[in-house]
């Protein structure tokens, strides 16, 4: 662990918290695209949640089912949905 002790206490926590975030789960995305509006929500969920990673956002999608996404940060969904509707929640 040498090092560490010069990244501080907090850092190695939120390199641990990303860690398991983002490395400790798995989706068969194959077993997923056979229902297609699931997948769809699925994706729209990972795209609004963890980035786009160069892609764009389906602005009728994500209205079509945004009352079924969960978006886990509450001022992310304040702003998309001001970017949608023009207003806030």
């Amino acid at each position: 662990m040498a090092g560490f002790e010069k990244v501080g206490w907090l850092s190695i926590r939120l390199i641990l918290w990303y860690d398991f975030i983002m490395y400790n789960w798995s989706v068969d995305e194959e077993k997923l695209k056979k229902d297609p509006e699931a997948y769809e929500i699925w994706r729209l969920e990972q795209i609004v949640n963890f980035g786009l990673g160069g892609e764009k956002l389906n602005r009728e999608s994500l209205k079509k089912y945004w009352d079924r996404l969960t978006i886990e940060d509450p001022y992310r969904r304040a702003f998309l949905e001001l970017i949608l509707w023009g207003k806030k929640s």
